[in-house]
């Protein structure tokens, strides 16, 4: 199923997954496709500076993923092979192979999204994550500190400055409704996906990949 429409000047699409469907936007470009995974609280106009470029060689795509951004909140299935079959789902509609990059929690996704069906993987990118996570303590349930809702995106900017990242994309990230800026996603829903990141292991689904591969990692000093 695909429903077109105009979305923030590139073209916005739904593609049917196993319970739900995923909106995707369309930056357009030349070239093969791209595929690009955002991180947990994330929404596909996150990468909007990298498909800037990244589409003067790609035709890049961008969901957002299940319970983010434009996509179906409170679904029942918040796993790690759902978000995996949703990947799988646009890769398929669209047209594989794909370049596929993903970022925190998509990087996950699509790590296990290429060693599960490589066919449609004809290179990675892993920014910001590990195959092993171990922990058992709760993830940080940061959205409860926000003070929402925020009264400008200033506002939102300044707050997520004072928290050690950079404010400008969490604060662009937000809708405004409701007399005020808010995040495109609940709050509960979050929580349940961040308890699948808590403890995992994706070390056996590595050994499975045969697309190349860069893993990208950072430091703040």
């Amino acid at each position: 199923m695909c429903e077109n429409v105009a979305a923030a000047g590139h073209n916005r699409f739904y593609v049917q997954s196993t319970d739900t469907s995923i909106s995707c936007t369309d930056f357009g470009g030349d070239g093969s496709p791209a595929v690009l995974l955002h991180g947990l609280y994330g929404w596909a106009g996150e990468w909007s500076d990298v498909a800037s470029w990244l589409r003067t060689s790609r035709r890049v795509f961008v969901p957002d993923q299940r319970g983010h951004g434009l996509s179906k909140k409170g679904l029942q299935d918040f796993s790690r092979d759902a978000f995996v079959s949703d990947t799988v789902a646009l890769i398929e509609h669209i047209g594989g192979p794909v370049l596929l990059i993903g970022q925190s929690m998509g990087a996950l996704n699509a790590l296990v999204a290429a060693a599960r069906r490589p066919e449609l993987v004809e290179r990675l990118i892993l920014i910001e994550a590990t195959a092993w996570n171990a922990s058992d303590e709760p993830p940080d349930d940061w959205p409860a500190r926000w003070p929402l809702p925020f009264q400008s995106v200033e506002q939102a900017r300044l707050f997520f400055d004072s928290q050690g990242t950079d404010g400008r994309p969490w604060a662009e990230s937000l809708e405004e409704r409701d007399g005020g800026y808010w995040p495109r996603f609940r709050a509960e829903d979050m929580r349940r996906i961040a308890a699948h990141l808590s403890s995992y292991d994706y070390r056996a689904e590595c050994r499975r990949i045969v697309a190349p591969t860069l893993v990208i990692g950072g430091s703040r000093t």
